[in-house]
């Protein structure tokens, strides 16, 4: 007499019975964990949006250290003729005396590419 032929009495349960029940146990905790992992990115990113756009709002004068320029500002060129030149730029936080930056200078060269030197998307995936 095989396993198939052996006959089950009433209340009585099978491995694959608890099989079962052990398959979607685990698929509804699994399942539920899901949800809460996605309710909380979804909270965090709401969060960080809320942070930005509260830090966007502040008026740059109510900031102590931040750059702003009295006057008009000047457009940026549409195009770059030599590139873009820092001379003297100079840092420091907030309510500290030490700064993180001083006296650096330098220049980000304009750089001429043509559209057959542009690399193409499978080439830019091993940059």
């Amino acid at each position: 007499m095989g396993l198939r032929d052996c006959p089950r009495g009433p209340g009585e349960i099978s491995v694959g019975d608890v099989a079962l029940a052990f398959q979607a146990t685990e698929q509804g905790r699994a399942t539920l964990a899901l949800l809460f992992r996605r309710g909380g990115m979804f909270y965090e990113h709401m969060l960080y949006a809320t942070n930005l756009f509260d830090f966007l709002d502040l008026d740059p004068g109510s900031v102590e250290g931040a750059l702003c320029r009295a006057g008009k500002w000047n457009a940026a060129p549409s195009t770059l003729g030599k590139g873009i030149e820092f001379r003297g730029a100079s840092f420091r936080y907030p309510g500290s005396e030490r700064p993180v930056l001083q006296d650096l200078s330098f220049v980000l060269s304009r750089v001429k590419r043509s559209p057959s030197s542009v690399p193409t998307a499978p080439e830019r995936r091993r940059w």
